[in-house]
């Protein structure tokens, strides 16, 4: 059977769910999310026991179109319901090598506006 556990991250309150399926299945993820912004992102993320973090897919919250990542472009997909704050990631035809923990992540575009600009003055300054 297939093992798993999700993680969703939402400002350092986590919650989990293990499931068990059998291969060839599919399984629908869940991840709800507060904020009061209009623009943001969400992201899904496969982690491995002792491997770095692997970006799976993201949702941006004016935009019907996901980004993935590489390796998953086919069986991996992801839903945002932006008036009920849910995002989902659906894999099908599940394989052995699915088993892993799943991590939901949540950011604010401008979380990274702002480190954008902030690297462009550390780099003016060292100049």
């Amino acid at each position: 059977s297939i093992h798993w556990t999700v993680c969703s991250v939402w400002y350092l309150q986590t919650s989990e769910r293990r499931d068990n399926v059998t291969e060839g299945e599919s399984v629908t993820f869940e991840c709800s999310y507060s904020t009061t912004e209009s623009y943001f992102y969400l992201f899904w993320y496969r982690h491995y026991k002792e491997k770095q973090p692997e970006f799976i897919i993201s949702r941006y919250s004016h935009s019907d179109n996901p980004d993935k990542g590489k390796g998953f472009e086919n069986r991996f997909s992801a839903e945002l319901q932006k008036s009920n704050s849910f995002t989902s990631l659906s894999i099908s035809e599940l394989v052995l090598s699915d088993s892993a923990v799943y991590y939901c992540a949540f950011t604010l575009t401008t979380v990274i506006d702002c480190t954008a600009s902030l690297v462009q003055k550390l780099t003016s300054l060292c100049t």
